[in-house]
């Protein structure tokens, strides 16, 4: 079916989950009790809210001022329901013996400790990576982890200098290191997996040798994380051919949600951002709808036709007609081999950066703005069920929906076509060369589907609920903080 031909049309995926409620921030498989601390804390801070968005002027800067000094207990009381909410946090917290601990140290409850697995850790895309992930930059800094660096065993030794520098960091967030060259240790209970390690396309290699030969490493991969990584495990896959790679991986972890599974696009989305702010010489910030659409590759679509600058369509701020066609999508698309034949190696801290970002966006959220990611096709816009396809999403609450009803011009329909049937091609041939028949992946979409419909939910793929504005980590931090002492 032809992609123009779904213009504008709207898929099943998002009707029956806007009411889903909210998810933990972290991900464990029980609830803990920080967990139960957080839920009570987040029923206070909506409360709160409520109480002052009575008042026509109320900014969300008003929230947070409503727990600081005085403002809090005038606020308590004139507010018995607020109140009871107070009442009913200390009753949780007085189940368990963490407060002790908070009042004699006075520091926060933080959460849980969270497992973070990089492969190809010892390389230039994961050496920019750890430390910023260890430093609490990805995941908070009220939020302990434990990174699991996986490279190969011949890398193992390698690793050893990178545990040390990480160490030697001292790093208030990084509760621990495991350094393997043993998927099965690596991937043993993670929360988050970013698979950065692939082997690169060489001199001389066909594209079938790399789809082969990277068929092989996510095969190995999926298996190990489906039987080791935690169930509620979120993957993003960086190393490349990223969306296919993701698709083997998803293939041999049966017992996982094929959403709980994505590839890399922001690096593409950034990349598209810094050339529009570049040109209109606004901030990226001001940017807002931009999208890629498709495969991690030449024939991606960067698309501006829905993007707004400081409030304005980007379509008609710039003046130069040709310079989406001539210019900025092909200075996008073809951004890694400029990045190569500059420094004679390819992109590395950016990529690092977008990785961590897509990562930090499906967590917390993106705020009702538009991102993109790879993720695993419901067959919107008439992309081919099953593979990851590049759309606009939002984020919230540890989950991704696709935007829906974006009017798709000829021009669009085009381009999307033209990625689709790269992505379908590529699944054609590595499921060939990865032993998955036809009616493996056609039953894995069925299953999730089928899923779907019973659940109306899946892991990794939670909405934006429209009842319950995101909280931000520190503030349900600082409102334990003024409860407790």
């Amino acid at each position: 079916m032809k992609l123009f031909s779904k213009l504008a049309r709207s898929k099943g995926i998002s009707k029956n989950i806007w009411k889903r409620q909210g998810v933990s921030l972290y991900s464990t498989e029980t609830t803990s009790d920080a967990q139960k601390e957080d839920l009570a804390v987040r029923k206070i801070v909506q409360l709160t809210r409520s109480k002052l968005a009575e008042n026509k002027n109320f900014k969300e800067s008003d929230l947070e001022a409503a727990f600081s000094g005085s403002n809090f207990d005038k606020l308590l009381s004139n507010n018995p329901d607020i109140l009871a909410a107070v009442y009913e946090f200390r009753k949780v917290v007085g189940q368990n013996s963490s407060h002790e601990k908070l009042l004699k140290l006075k520091q926060f409850a933080t959460a849980p400790p969270v497992r973070v697995a990089v492969t190809g850790a010892g390389g230039a895309i994961g050496y920019s990576l750890v430390f910023r992930i260890a430093s609490g930059e990805m995941l908070g800094s009220q939020q302990p982890v434990i990174l699991h660096l996986i490279d190969l065993p011949d890398q193992v030794k390698a690793l050893q200098g990178l545990v040390m520098e990480l160490q030697d960091c001292a790093f208030p967030t990084l509760a621990g290191i495991v350094a393997t060259g043993d998927p099965k240790e690596g991937f043993k209970g993670v929360d988050y997996a970013l698979l950065v390690g692939a082997k690169p396309r060489g001199p001389g290699m066909e594209r079938a040798d790399l789809l082969r030969d990277n068929g092989a490493i996510f095969k190995d991969q999926g298996k190990a994380i489906n039987d080791n990584a935690s169930k509620n495990v979120k993957v993003v896959v960086v190393g490349n051919p990223a969306n296919t790679n993701a698709w083997v991986a998803s293939q041999f972890a049966p017992d996982l949600s094929p959403t709980q599974f994505s590839a890399l696009t922001k690096l593409d989305h950034n990349r598209g951002l810094a050339q529009i702010a570049a040109k209109k010489g606004c901030k990226v910030n001001d940017i807002e709808r931009f999208a890629i659409w498709g495969n991690h590759s030449k024939t991606q679509y960067p698309d501006i036709s829905h993007t707004l600058v400081k409030g304005a369509w980007a379509k008609d701020l710039i003046e130069d007609k040709e310079w989406k066609e001539k210019h900025f999508m092909p200075t996008v698309q073809d951004r890694g081999a400029a990045i190569i034949a500059a420094r004679g190696k390819s992109s590395a801290a950016s990529a690092g950066n977008a990785a961590l970002e897509h990562i930090q966006e499906w967590a917390y959220g993106t705020n009702d703005r538009w991102t993109s990611m790879a993720v695993y096709s419901d067959g919107s816009y008439g992309t081919e069920v099953g593979i990851y396809f590049s759309f606009p999403v939002v984020c919230s609450y540890g989950g991704y929906q696709i935007v829906q009803n974006i009017p798709i011009d000829p021009f669009s329909a085009k381009m999307l076509q033209k990625t689709n049937d790269e992505l379908v091609a590529e699944r054609d041939q590595v499921s060939k060369l990865v032993g998955v028949k036809r009616e493996q992946w056609e039953d894995t979409y069925k299953r999730w589907k089928t899923d779907f419909e019973k659940k109306g939910s899946m892991p990794g793929l939670y909405p934006p609920s429209i009842d319950q504005p995101l909280i931000a980590p520190h503030l349900i931090q600082k409102v334990k903080f003024r409860i407790l002492l």
